[in-house]
């Protein structure tokens, strides 16, 4: 069993990587189809997708796409977590948004980045009440790094 124990997290502007903007190029005709057509959509949260990027439309509010960014050759502990709308992907695939606010893992070990504040990193805001499960164990679904239902 798990629970959680939320460690403070550091306010960085990111740059934004060549294969971010790529993945975002690659996502944006699905973005915007998504956006013309959210029924379609909702609630998938893995509907949208390329080689290092995985997400999906989760709700209709300011932030709707949640998307997990893997850089290439990347630790299992350097995931970016990202809540956009779709002018973000736009801007972020056109190369017009250079950096992105995201708060990071405090610890040295740990490269994971979130776009929200209050979102937790599995391997540093979760604890193992069971010793026998290993730290480096990933939960069953990448787009909840909290291990749970997914609603965040």
């Amino acid at each position: 069993m798990r629970h959680q124990s939320i460690k403070p997290k550091v306010r960085r502007l990111i740059e934004v990587p060549e294969e971010l903007k790529r993945a975002m190029q690659e996502v944006w005709p699905t973005v915007r189809h998504a956006r013309k057509n959210p029924k379609k959509y909702l609630g998938i949260d893995d509907g949208i997708q390329t080689d290092r990027l995985i997400g999906g439309l989760e709700d209709l509010e300011r932030k709707p796409f949640r998307f997990t960014f893997t850089p290439w050759g990347a630790s299992k502990r350097s995931r970016w977590y990202l809540w956009v709308d779709h002018t973000e992907v736009e801007d972020i695939g056109d190369g017009h948004l250079k950096e992105l606010k995201m708060y990071c893992c405090a610890s040295p070990e740990c490269e994971m980045k979130f776009s929200r504040e209050d979102d937790t990193c599995f391997y540093c805001d979760w604890e193992d009440d069971d010793s026998s499960r290993s730290q480096d164990e990933m939960p069953n679904n990448p787009m909840n790094p909290s291990g749970g239902s997914g609603v965040s």
